[in-house]
């Protein structure tokens, strides 16, 4: 008799098993796509929009903000006036790394928040003015010390992670301003 209700308890499982399965060839996920709704609409594909280099930073434009980075001796701002988020939803704008000795490095970038990339579409020619580069390209932002200046500007202040579009670029800013400086955070470094 015990042995009876073993076999019992050991094929009701299974049969809940095979009736599951039954059931759920002739049903989709829930995350499948469906077919037949009228509503999708087709997605249009992203195309860059026309963009046009800023002039070059000054001085009291720059907004100074925090790397990820504890062990790096370089600071790093943005051109806060000029800095822009285009119809094509790229932030666009010119960052500024300066070495302890006070040399710089301005390039003008531009972060897409949806897809991870990133994109330079100018340096300093050493003059104090902006060169385009020839054919600027879309680059994967992977994770690594020497992207760890975009992924923080991506992550704390461009995007909005949970919709992966863009901020505005006054929030940007203003999230930028309100930013504690490496002198005044005692937290991280």
């Amino acid at each position: 008799r015990d042995a009876m209700k073993s076999s019992v308890h050991l094929l009701i499982p299974i049969l809940v098993l095979f009736a599951l399965a039954a059931v759920a060839r002739d049903r989709p996920f829930v995350d499948e796509p469906s077919t037949d709704r009228q509503d999708i609409e087709e997605a249009t594909p992203w195309a860059e929009r026309g963009f046009v280099l800023p002039p070059y930073p000054e001085a009291d434009d720059l907004i100074e903000f925090p790397v990820d980075k504890p062990d790096s001796p370089f600071s790093y701002y943005i051109d806060g006036k000029n800095l822009s988020v285009g119809e094509d939803r790229v932030v666009r704008f010119t960052l500024v790394i300066r070495s302890p000795t006070g040399g710089n490095n301005v390039s003008v970038e531009g972060i897409r928040c949806n897809t991870w990339e990133i994109k330079t579409y100018a340096y300093d020619n050493g003059r104090n003015e902006l060169r385009p580069l020839k054919e600027p390209a879309w680059k994967p932002l992977t994770r690594g010390t020497a992207n760890q200046h975009f992924l923080d500007l991506r992550e704390f202040y461009f995007c909005n992670l949970y919709e992966h579009e863009p901020y505005a670029s006054k929030e940007i800013v203003r999230l930028l301003n309100n930013t504690p400086r490496r002198e005044e955070d005692r937290g991280f470094y």
